[in-house]
């Protein structure tokens, strides 16, 4: 009888040696497919914020140059009609005007969406 119970042991420690060696290799293959997704998505939110950051900085530095040139403008309207505060007057008014305009064209495009 002591036969028998060491001839069933051998066997399932081969049973599970196999399926061991099997489970092994499906949970190693899910881990890296995983983590190769894990790092492909890594390597896209990097690239993503790097994208965003370069226009964030280059869009800033757009917005100042523009300000630098509409004070300017400004002081030249300013001292080419000899009148205090009519340049700011007037490229507030453009402003104004740009906006409205930009303001009418896109919600027109919002409109037509629906």
């Amino acid at each position: 009888m002591e036969e028998k119970n060491t001839i069933r042991k051998k066997k399932d420690d081969m049973d599970s040696g196999w399926t061991g060696l099997l489970l092994e290799s499906v949970f190693k293959g899910i881990q890296s497919s995983f983590d190769g997704a894990l790092n492909r998505v890594h390597q896209a939110v990097h690239a993503f914020t790097q994208k965003l950051a370069r226009r964030v900085f280059l869009f800033l530095f757009a917005f100042l140059g523009l300000i630098f040139l509409l004070v300017g403008l400004a002081q030249l309207l300013s001292t080419a009609y000899r009148f205090p505060g009519v340049g700011e007057t007037l490229m507030g008014a453009f402003i104004l005007l740009i906006s409205l305009v930009l303001y009418v064209f896109n919600r027109d495009d919002r409109s037509s969406r629906y």
